[in-house]
């Protein structure tokens, strides 16, 4: 009977033991899971900063470009709405001065 006790014991502690190790590579496995998994997120976040920088730069060269197509546009425009007023006023300078002109030889003066 003792013998009996005495092998349910041994057989009790092997199997404690057994747990504790399972429990041990449990906690192992755990943690390397948890490590890898934070590692991936580190890269995941470390990519997304990368493509959103990428983005902004893009984004940015496009709508410099923008601007400057904007304003290259918006310049030539006021320098063609200058050259027509120009023409225009010297078209209505001559006009002024051919009415003017014939009655300078009529009275003397201008």
């Amino acid at each position: 009977m003792n013998e009996i006790i005495r092998k349910v014991e041994e057989t009790e502690k092997v199997a404690q033991e057994l747990i504790e190790t399972a429990r041990e590579e449990a906690g192992k496995l755990r943690k390397q899971s948890e490590q890898e998994s934070s590692e991936r997120l580190a890269d995941a976040r470390a990519e997304a900063k990368k493509i959103i920088q990428t983005a902004l730069s893009e984004a940015r060269s496009e709508a410099k470009a923008y601007r400057e197509k904007t304003l290259d546009e918006a310049r030539a425009n006021a320098e063609t709405c200058e050259r027509r007023l120009r023409e225009g006023s010297e078209v209505l300078l001559e006009k002024l001065v051919s009415r003017v002109l014939p009655f300078k030889g009529n009275t003397g003066r201008l």
